[in-house]
């Protein structure tokens, strides 16, 4: 089994890539999918975020998204010190999930394997690029927020040309090629060698 890393910055539609991933037959892990789950169910990182940021991060039980994620966006060292809690969780958490599939491929999608240097234990990683007008415009829509605050969630993450150094294949998500036909051939080439 390989263990693919699948990259790229908000708005790029890296989560879109993975639909097309499990639509072939892929089985594809979500890292925000579990640093969510993560953080409503498990009792230590519950405890840790309540010591950080106060009773106010859960609200009635339920992770106070809106508030951690303002937080968060505004604030350097605390994403960083949020990430030193969360991300080795969700490293295990994959690996225990990836343990339990029975493909030739695995993938795991993630905004910042690079950043966090977690590219380094993957067998090979993707790359889902597009320009940054197409991506402003993406988390302006899908997030319903002004352009300074998509502009100020992409500075928190390393630009395209950073995260290429990192990886080994790219898919360009900018509307003018196909995705599918990226993705078959990455496919192609990681199942060949």
């Amino acid at each position: 089994m390989k263990k693919i890393g699948l990259t790229g910055g908000i708005g790029s539609g890296k989560t879109y890539v993975s639909s097309i991933l499990k639509a072939m037959g892929f089985p594809v892990f979500s890292s925000d999918e579990s640093a969510k789950s993560l953080m409503q169910y498990d009792p230590e990182i519950k405890k840790e975020l309540i010591k950080i940021f106060g009773p106010t991060v859960y609200i009635n039980g339920e992770l106070n998204s809106v508030f951690l994620a303002s937080a968060l966006f505004s604030d350097d060292a605390l994403r960083v010190q949020i990430n030193a809690l969360i991300h080795p969780a969700v490293r295990r958490d994959f690996d225990q999930w990836a343990k339990k599939q029975n493909q030739l491929l695995v993938f795991n999608e993630a905004a910042i394997l690079c950043e966090t240097g977690a590219y380094v234990e993957f067998d090979a990683c993707i790359l889902v690029s597009a320009p940054d007008e197409i991506k402003i415009k993406r988390i302006m829509e899908r997030n319903s927020c002004s352009r300074a605050d998509a502009e100020a969630r992409m500075a928190t993450q390393w630009s395209d040309v950073e995260k290429r150094k990192c990886c080994d294949y790219e898919i360009i998500n900018s509307g003018d090629r196909p995705l599918l036909i990226q993705v078959e051939q990455i496919m192609d080439s990681l199942l060949k060698n």
